[in-house]
């Protein structure tokens, strides 16, 4: 029978092994041994990427999420230019100018990081572009209610926001940073995956 034929095998095997000598014992130790430092270097080959693997997907996760902070930043300092710029508007107070100039820089900042940060994602950096640009016509907006409440006074600068494009360019940005937003959060998820 086949149990019988396999009994048989295994026995013929065990005489065999005992019957051989030291020098082939030893061969099949270093043979077993030589197998073990393979299977060591093997698991330490695969282990080790497993970690360079994690390593990389855990910069992704936080270059990510420094992304997103960086674009609820400018939402915030867009929106207390903005603020500020109202405020001077209506009182005619330079400290809100001041304020506004001190928001403007810092939003700057975040802005050229966010370009870098963007660097390596074309669909952001047109995103960026877009950002820039409205960015630079809501400044240009804020600077000229500045200049119309200095010298023409609140009634003036009024007038000018009553006619500019404030709303549509508020829009604009808002839309663009939360398609910014949107995009770093698909990425997010592909990366916790």
């Amino acid at each position: 029978t086949a149990d019988c034929v396999n009994g048989n095998t295994w026995m013929r095997v065990f005489r065999l092994l005992q019957g051989q000598t030291r020098d082939a014992f030893e061969a099949r130790i270093l043979l077993a041994f030589a197998a073990a430092i393979i299977v060591v270097a093997a698991l330490s080959t695969i282990v080790w990427k497993v970690a360079s693997d994690a390593t990389e997907a855990a910069r992704g996760v936080a270059h990510t999420h420094e992304v997103l902070n960086n674009l609820t930043r400018t939402h915030a300092d867009t929106l207390q230019i903005e603020l500020s710029t109202q405020g001077y508007r209506i009182s005619g107070d330079l400290q809100y100018i001041a304020e506004r100039n001190k928001v403007v820089a810092d939003r700057e900042m975040l802005l050229e990081r966010l370009r870098n940060q963007t660097a390596d994602n074309p669909r952001q950096q047109q995103h960026w572009g877009r950002l820039r640009q409205v960015v630079d016509e809501r400044l240009a907006i804020s600077r000229r209610v500045e200049q119309i409440r200095k010298t023409q006074g609140q009634a003036a600068a009024q007038a000018f926001v009553a006619t500019s494009s404030l709303q549509e360019t508020r829009g604009r940005i808002y839309r663009i940073l939360g398609e910014m937003d949107e995009e770093e959060r698909q990425l997010l998820q592909a990366r916790n995956v």
